[in-house]
């Protein structure tokens, strides 16, 4: 299954329109792909946590994140 969703980064008073890809698929490992080493660790907690405070029951698939500039 393959998403495709818009979001915002914020760095000072710019903000830059984001891309943001999620596929789920058979397997169980978790890629963040698109950003800076940083970025990518700092994400994985907040997707996550989002998952987890939203109600959702954490997927058993494998889950590639793609975020980009847009």
């Amino acid at each position: 299954m393959l998403v495709k969703v818009f979001g915002a980064a914020v760095q000072g008073i710019n903000a830059t329109l984001i891309t943001i890809e999620v596929n789920c698929t058979k397997g169980i490992k978790f890629f963040l792909v698109g950003l800076p080493d940083a970025s990518v660790k700092e994400s994985h907690k907040r997707i996550v946590s989002a998952i987890q405070v939203s109600g959702f029951k954490y997927p058993r698939q494998q889950i590639v994140i793609n975020m980009s500039p847009a």
